[in-house]
């Protein structure tokens, strides 16, 4: 039998040059998956970095930090989360001190702080509340000296005598009760209004208020004190 060898060497070289044909497409190919697949797990991880940090930042203590009963509207059984806020505030009064400040919150939990004291009986009431794309973001409290009954202070006890508040629209509400003190303001333009702690009895002996802030940015999401 006559073996054709030339025939031999030509059919391995073309079958073998097939095969690195087709070897490089498959890296080819292989390669172009790769650097989708990393492509899309890179766009994936960019969206997921930047999320919403929530920044809680304590406001002023107003008012006497001794006097009366600790309060504080998050820990109270409102079932407050951090996505409530403070929507509506309803105070009563007499001619110059505030009696009662009732905070009634986006999950619809009221809290009220002060009742009186037999003496000074409230006169006045007033409620304001947000409009729906609204938010409070600042607050002025007046404290004023009052002659209350308080046998540790005969002389007279210092009280939250009055409050004002305002809003991210421009608004604010009337003063609860009297300006007749030395004011204080808590304003931040790009906070909003969480929820308010101090110490109360018969009448508000200090207030506190819980503000916090959204803001996008590039690391995972957390919870800061200012």
């Amino acid at each position: 039998m006559h073996i054709n060898l030339k025939l031999i060497k030509q059919t391995l070289k073309s079958r073998l040059t097939t095969c690195q044909l087709i070897l490089l497409l498959l890296n080819i190919l292989c390669i172009i998956i790769v650097v989708i697949v990393v492509v899309v797990l890179r766009k994936q991880l960019c969206s997921t970095k930047k999320t919403d940090v929530l920044v809680i930042r304590e406001g002023t203590f107003f008012g006497d930090a001794l006097d009366g009963n600790a309060f504080d509207d998050a820990a109270a059984a409102n079932s407050l989360t951090l996505d409530d806020q403070l929507v509506s505030v309803n105070a009563s009064w007499c001619s110059d001190t505030l009696i009662s400040i009732t905070f009634i919150y986006s999950n619809g939990a009221t809290s009220q702080h002060g009742t009186g004291d037999g003496v000074r009986i409230p006169s006045y009431s007033s409620i304001f509340t947000l409009r729906s794309t609204e938010s409070f973001n600042g607050v002025t409290v007046y404290e004023g000296v009052r002659d209350i009954v308080n046998p540790y202070k005969p002389s007279g006890t210092d009280n939250i005598v009055g409050i004002c508040f305002f809003t991210n629209q421009s608004r604010q509400s009337n003063i609860f009760s009297s300006s007749n003190g030395t004011s204080y303001s808590d304003l931040f333009s790009d906070y909003t209004l969480a929820y308010a702690r101090g110490r109360s009895y018969s009448f508000i002996d200090a207030l506190q208020f819980i503000w916090t802030k959204d803001y996008e940015q590039s690391i995972s999401a957390m919870i800061a004190n200012v």
